[in-house]
């Protein structure tokens, strides 16, 4: 799977395609970040032999997809972004119509090289995060 730029503005409409066209001759899917209010109805289901999965950023302090969740319905939606209880929440809110086909890992890998923690669903209530369990905490018994 491969990603081309967000489309952000209206003006992008054939630019973002075209990247997305010239991705596809290497994968499979075709990841498409829509930000423009109303453009989804307007996007193709398949660019040069591909599946489009589209990509909903998911809001954290570095950016977000300010579309309402309901534009989604009716695709494959990959969450971008956020980090694991985010997703699982917007997981959750999209269940009616859209599915989720994959997520973004760059948040547990961050955790993972930084701090040495792995991700647990909000269940580690002895540790010092529920949600990111380091190794010595599990005093050797998972």
């Amino acid at each position: 799977m491969a990603t081309v730029l967000d489309w952000e503005r209206e003006d992008q409409l054939t630019e973002v395609p075209d990247w997305a066209e010239q991705a596809a001759q290497y994968v499979s899917q075709v990841l498409l970040v829509p930000k423009v209010p109303g453009g989804i109805a307007r996007l193709p289901r398949r660019i040069g032999g591909s599946d489009v999965v589209l990509a909903y950023s998911v809001p954290t302090r570095y950016g977000g997809t300010l579309l309402p969740l309901r534009s989604f319905e009716g695709w494959p939606v990959h969450l971008l972004g956020g980090s694991p209880q985010r997703q699982m929440e917007y997981r959750r809110h999209l269940v009616n119509g859209a599915d989720v086909v994959s997520v973004d890992g760059t948040y547990a890998s961050k955790m993972a090289l930084r701090y040495c923690p792995f991700w647990v669903p909000g269940t580690a209530r002895h540790a010092r995060n529920r949600w990111w369990l380091t190794l010595q905490e599990t005093g050797g018994v998972l």
